[in-house]
């Protein structure tokens, strides 16, 4: 069921160049939250405790919390480390690590007291932008494979489309093909035979007297894909606290998401000798290498609310709970593909690139979520918390922009989202020990459920097991004066990543997998200042 899932995807995605498949309505709908030291050290299980420029975005009702201003910036160090190995095919082990700076969180509070004994005691705005994303990643996997080519299934899905229309001058635009064969065609990694203009034999494969196709001989193969971006939430807050009882708030979210991807694949022949290739005009030469690149870059920008209560009902005790809307996003991408291969007989090289000014606006909806919480407190000694939060990604939809006239594009992209995605469960734990007035001990735990689904045999629908898992340790600093500081280091694992670089093309020939375990860990710093 897993490789039928991706491969499902990546069919989808080389229909055309660019990506808009389910994939992506996931990850530019998933939300990981970055925030301050206190609250990545806590497990961002902040629903219920507010008083920290973190929780603004778990609970807008947490501004109200203190009776003081605050104003505060969190620069964070993340370290992507992931691990990779394939089957048929790339099944050498290889590990990558990548580091990154950023800023996690950073705004202000400004606290307004009514001088008030009961009802509305004091009020609160604010600005907040904090990290709800994080794309750093890289894959990187390579081996030798005797049975299959990327070349040969790029040579398999051509089939069909005349040489002439791969290789006219406006292929890309003016015709239905896909843009990866033309690409092959025109780049020299497939050519037609047999005297027929439209059926594709690929450098790397070989004709035989039968009339059939298979790998001309071994091939090392290399593939990587090189991912950045953030998505960042800037928050318009409002809170107010009644009674030192209730406090409600309110969010206006700005979403920004800055992605990247830059993925390749290289084949090159162990043996040149057995790649022998005869042209129509009788030239020969052999195959030594071929290299397919494929770059991808989003900018989306959103909006959505966000509505939240804290419930003190008496001493120690304390309830919360937020809702937000979907975030309506508007997503502009850019991508281009060029590749090259390489003969014997250097002056048969060929290379080729698809347009560079290829941009395309459309929109997405993200879930709907809402998260509760519960904590209770002791004294001036500290807290535990407890938060629950859930999304339906199966909720996720493309639609179409401006004048573009085909409004049913993303019907079946849709479709595959209802089918293949489902709600996720994320549940939060923190404590925090103030072993003295100004130093606090912290630690959380969070743990996120994976919302693909599969069906078994008897036709239940369930869940895959692999989610989030975050393990978290701080302390934090607090001066008789206005001054604090914080620190967290957070470890991740996030959920295994299984890649097809490209499709089953031959039958019961499976192509290579590659199954990626990764991690991320976050070392977060807070420096803030009340007053």
């Amino acid at each position: 069921m897993r490789r039928y899932f991706l491969t499902l995807a990546l069919m989808t995605a080389t229909l055309a160049a660019s990506a808009q498949n389910m994939y992506d309505a996931f990850s530019f709908s998933d939300v990981t939250y970055g925030g301050t030291a206190r609250s990545i050290a806590l497990g961002n299980a902040m629903t219920a405790i507010g008083g920290d420029l973190g929780s603004l975005t778990l609970n807008p009702a947490g501004s109200a919390v203190n009776s003081y201003s605050q104003f505060s910036i969190t620069p964070n160090i993340s370290v992507s480390s992931i691990k990779s190995k394939g089957e048929y095919g790339l099944t050498d082990e290889t590990s990558s690590t990548h580091t990154r700076f950023n800023l996690y969180n950073t705004g202000f509070v400004l606290n307004f007291d009514n001088h008030r004994s009961s009802g509305l005691r004091n009020y609160a705005i604010g600005f907040v932008a904090s990290s709800t994303g994080n794309y750093l990643g890289d894959i990187f996997a390579t081996g030798r494979n005797g049975y299959t080519s990327f070349m040969g299934a790029m040579a398999a899905g051509a089939d069909g489309f005349t040489s002439a229309t791969l290789n006219s001058s406006d292929a890309w635009y003016g015709s239905d093909a896909p843009w990866n064969q033309i690409l092959g065609y025109q780049s020299g990694m497939i050519a037609t035979y047999g005297g027929r203009d439209d059926q594709y034999v690929a450098a790397t494969e070989k004709v035989y007297s039968s009339g059939d196709i298979g790998l001309a001989g071994d091939l090392e193969q290399e593939f990587g894909r090189f991912t950045r971006g953030s998505r960042t939430d800037f928050l318009f807050n409002f809170g107010a606290n009644f009674s030192d009882i209730l406090y409600v708030g309110g969010n206006l979210g700005l979403v920004a998401i800055d992605y990247s991807m830059d993925q390749y694949i290289k084949e090159e022949a162990v043996n040149p000798a057995d790649f022998g290739i005869t042209f129509d005009d009788g030239r020969t030469t052999n195959f030594t290498s071929a290299r397919h690149r494929y770059a991808y870059d989003a900018e989306g920008s959103g909006v959505y609310a966000k509505i939240g209560v804290i419930l003190k009902p008496f001493a120690g005790l304390r309830f919360g709970a937020a809702i937000q809307t979907p975030t309506a996003v508007s997503i502009r991408e850019n991508y281009q593909m060029d590749g090259y291969t390489k003969f014997s007989e250097s002056s048969l090289n060929a290379s080729a690139a698809s347009p560079s000014d290829n941009e395309w606006e459309y929109r997405l909806t993200t879930p709907f979520r809402f998260n509760l919480g519960a904590a209770w407190t002791i004294g001036r000694w500290g807290f535990i918390s407890a938060d629950y939060e859930r999304a339906n990604y199966g909720s996720m939809r493309f639609n179409v922009s401006g004048d573009f006239s085909n409004r049913s594009y993303f019907d079946d992209t849709n479709a595959d989202i209802r089918d293949f995605y489902g709600h996720s469960d994320a549940f939060r734990f923190g404590v925090e020990i103030r072993p003295t007035e100004s130093l606090a001990l912290r630690g959380g735990y969070a743990i996120e459920t994976n919302p693909e689904m599969f069906e078994n045999e008897a036709g239940y629908m369930g869940y895959y097991e692999s989610g989030k898992k975050a393990l978290s340790f701080g302390i934090g600093y607090s001066s008789r004066g206005s001054f604090f500081s914080d620190f967290a280091f957070r470890t991740t694992s996030l959920p295994d990543l299984y890649t097809l670089p490209y499709a089953d093309y031959i039958n019961d020939t499976l192509s290579p997998e590659i199954h990626s375990t990764r991690r991320l860990n976050d070392f977060t710093v807070t420096i803030g200042w009340r007053f």
